[in-house]
């Protein structure tokens, strides 16, 4: 077995993931697909078969359904809490300039395409002669978080350590570099394997050689203080925990695959049928007959009973692909590109739009809080080579439906707090909820204003000085 096997799973789901990507990448990859996503008809050369996809029209439902959900969750700004060391890495993320937020709406992407990805927290080794953290600072060696799709983790393994499940065998696909000459560099593939020996993680390099892989690098991975790392510094993502599953979208890639079946068979038929075909009956060309057909010519026949007429497609010969379309646009709204569609001719009370997409807003829900999660160790175990032990709270936004509050429920709410029944940091949350204060106005804020509010003089007629 060779270094770049890939796992059962992955050989499982390699041709879903791929289908994913096309669909939302859109035209281009799907028509590029051709056999893969659409049946050759019998008969039909290469040539002819090409022509045939080419017809077709491409409705992009998944791309625009997973912009929107990507949309929905990015909405707000993530609710962070950490030490200033941790913020400070949480800003700088990937070290190209990417922040947490940057980096997990890309997650939230991948895992919503995909079903799962993978972040990869590596630090550079530092050089002999560097003894202080300024030092450190001043050439850039600090932790990064690397993002892996989950097409490029070939296998992983969870295993115990110190009562804890931690990853402890973990395989990436990647590229280098090769400088053929000054004006040629080519990629080349090369496989990252991270295992733990001993109790320290270890980390190597294979790269392609004539007679097979090669170890290229092999590094144990230390902290900052010099002892080893505890275990393989990489965060598995998914949907609902901190493990690639089924892609969310897969049951709408399905249906836009048939969809886009069901259109290039329609514009086929189109092609073929949509310009009238002239046929003479009871009547025989001559050589010299030219034939012509237009607004200004007359066509005379000797023959009694021949005629010229005009072969037409029947109405109905079509519409069978054409209601097929329309079903299959009704039912990619029902899994969740709800925005490609109106909503219905009548009038939807609150409450029923409510129950509507509680489901989705269910499932979206908890896509956001396992990528939550994920970003969380991700920022702890960037942490673990700097030494830095504070607690991470990082929270995507799974408010989808906000309801406003009524001014009955804002009157009955402030009456709660002036009899007792409510306190003023239970009163806030209320507001915020309710979309009274702005989702990144902490409560520390809002009792300082208001201290500020009551300390303010008042003139003479009652009025703020």
């Amino acid at each position: 077995m060779a270094v770049d096997t890939p796992s059962e799973y992955y050989a499982e789901n390699r041709n879903r993931w791929r289908k994913c990507r096309d669909f939302v990448e859109g035209s281009d990859r799907v028509k590029d697909g051709g056999e893969l996503y659409v049946p050759r008809p019998s008969g039909l050369n290469d040539k002819e078969f090409r022509d045939y996809i080419q017809r077709g029209a491409f409705f992009n439902a998944s791309q625009r359904t997973v912009d929107s959900l990507v949309g929905l969750v990015m909405a707000k700004p993530p609710v962070v809490e950490m030490g200033a060391g941790l913020a400070a890495l949480a800003d700088y993320i990937d070290g190209a300039g990417s922040t947490a937020e940057d980096f997990a709406r890309d997650a939230v992407f991948d895992v919503l395409v995909t079903g799962g990805g993978c972040a990869v927290v590596d630090r550079p080794e530092t050089p002999r002669g560097v003894t202080t953290r300024r030092q450190e600072q001043e050439m850039g060696l600090r932790p990064y978080a690397s993002w892996y799709p989950v097409e490029n983790v070939l296998e992983w393994r969870y295993g115990q350590i110190n009562g804890k499940r931690e990853l402890v065998w973990l395989k990436l696909s990647e590229t280098w570099e090769e400088t053929v000459d000054e004006w040629t560099v080519k990629a080349r593939p090369q496989v990252r394997v991270f295992d733990m020996v001993e109790g320290a993680a270890r980390c190597r390099v294979f790269r392609q050689q004539a007679d097979g892989w090669a170890v290229y690098s092999e590094t144990f991975l230390r902290r900052s203080n010099g002892t080893p790392f505890p275990y393989v510094p990489a965060v598995m993502f998914g949907p609902v925990k901190n493990e690639p599953e089924k892609s969310p979208i897969l049951d709408l890639i399905e249906v836009n695959r048939s969809h886009w079946q069901n259109s290039v068979d329609l514009e086929h038929g189109l092609h073929f049928t949509g310009l009238p075909t002239a046929y003479v009956s009871g009547h025989a060309f001559g050589d010299d007959e030219v034939v012509k057909l237009g607004s200004k010519t007359l066509f005379a026949f000797d023959e009694v009973g021949a005629k010229l007429e005009f072969a037409s497609f029947g109405s109905e010969g079509l519409a069978g692909l054409e209601k097929a379309l329309d079903r299959k646009e009704q039912q990619m709204a029902a899994l969740g590109a709800r925005m490609l569609m109106p909503e219905g001719s009548q009038a939807e009370s609150g409450e029923a739009l409510a129950i509507r997409r509680g489901g989705e807003n269910s499932a979206l829900g908890k896509l956001a809080d396992s990528v939550s999660r994920c970003m969380e160790l991700t920022l702890e175990t960037m942490g673990e080579w700097e030494g830095i032990s504070d607690s991470v709270s990082f929270r995507l936004n799974t408010d989808y439906l906000p309801t406003a509050m009524t001014a009955q429920e804002l009157t009955a709410a402030i009456a709660a707090v002036d009899r007792g029944y409510m306190s003023q940091q239970e009163f806030f949350e209320l507001l915020k909820a309710g979309g009274q204060v702005r989702d990144d106005k902490t409560y520390e804020e809002h009792a300082e204003e208001v201290a500020g509010f009551a300390d303010r003089p008042i003139d003479g007629d009652g009025d703020e000085g």
